[in-house]
């Protein structure tokens, strides 16, 4: 009686193949009746070789590199970025800098204790920031860098003061301004006594202008600047009696303008290149610069307040 074999399907290896080629070393199953066969099972277990092998490989060597890079990323073990952008190589600390030319705040010029950029206490801490040149010893920018102090001029044009209340330099020379005129220090002054005293005109700021002092008791005297205005001056001197013109009418350049200038015969108030002006006729002459006025004390000595404007 002939014994039956196992249903085993036998992929002999391929003839005319040599050996070392495929390193077929012995006959395997194919499985298809017999699954459980141990020899089918074994050949379905990853043995560590092929492509799956190799893909684990890479992940395991990228781990790794990343594993490397953050322990060599330099002294602070990190990039150093945002409000610390230095690092520290003898603590090992991002901070916000290493040296004064490190911080570029005018309000925070010199690098302090810890890496952290604070108030200036020497002008040579302000060389690294644009646009100043000294360190404020006082007033209300005390420990920023400035333009200029009142000592410190080297930043301004010659002759021009600087305000040292803004510590900036002045747009206009010193002691060259006279009653009204545009002003932004009280030593663009040409009057004794004066201060540079921010005006309105139509509930908007109009800039600083030269205003004599008050005499005694907060008298005006001198027309047409016969108004009494407190104020504090752009120098930032204390609240004090200034004499100056009516802010809800007019303007110091309309007054000004008024004083002799003329305007064209289109009779149009911006003919006289100032706000608050008005362009009329004036004992007979017509195109007149000329400005609103309540009394007569508002125009200049030779004129008088006539239908609403000095004439």
């Amino acid at each position: 009686m002939q014994t039956r074999l196992p249903f085993l399907f036998l992929v002999p290896c391929l003839a005319g193949l040599t050996a070392s080629s495929l390193a077929c070393k012995e006959t395997v199953p194919l499985c298809v009746d017999t699954p459980t066969d141990p020899r089918c099972m074994d050949a379905g277990r990853d043995t560590g070789a092929g492509p799956d092998s190799a893909a684990d490989s890479a992940v395991d060597a990228s781990d790794a590199d990343a594993g490397d890079s953050a322990v060599d990323a330099g002294p602070c073990g990190m990039e150093c970025t945002g409000m610390t952008p230095m690092c520290n190589a003898t603590t090992g600390m991002c901070v916000a800098c290493l040296l004064d030319t490190d911080c570029t705040d005018a309000a925070a010029a010199k690098c302090g204790t810890g890496g952290v950029c604070g108030s200036c206490d020497d002008s040579s801490q302000c060389g690294g920031i644009s646009g100043t040149l000294v360190c404020a010893p006082s007033g209300g920018n005390t420990g920023q860098c400035v333009e200029c102090t009142e000592a410190e001029l080297s930043a301004c044009s010659a002759g021009h003061p600087c305000n040292p209340n803004t510590n900036a330099c002045s747009s206009f020379e010193a002691g060259m301004i006279g009653a009204c005129g545009s002003c932004d220090t009280d030593t663009n002054c040409s009057v004794a006594e004066s201060g540079c005293v921010e005006l309105t005109f139509g509930g908007a700021a109009r800039g600083g202008y030269c205003l004599a002092r008050a005499a005694a008791g907060g008298l005006c005297p001198a027309r047409p600047f016969t108004t009494k205005i407190s104020r504090e001056t752009l120098s930032g001197a204390a609240s004090a009696d200034y004499c100056g013109i009516p802010e809800d009418l007019t303007t110091c350049d309309a007054v000004l303008a008024g004083n002799g200038g003329e305007c064209t015969a289109s009779m149009t108030p911006g003919d006289c290149a100032a706000e608050g002006a008005l362009c009329e006729t004036i004992d007979a002459t017509p195109n007149q610069c000329t400005y609103p006025c309540a009394r007569p004390l508002d125009c200049y000595s030779s004129l008088g307040c006539t239908a609403g404007f000095c004439q």
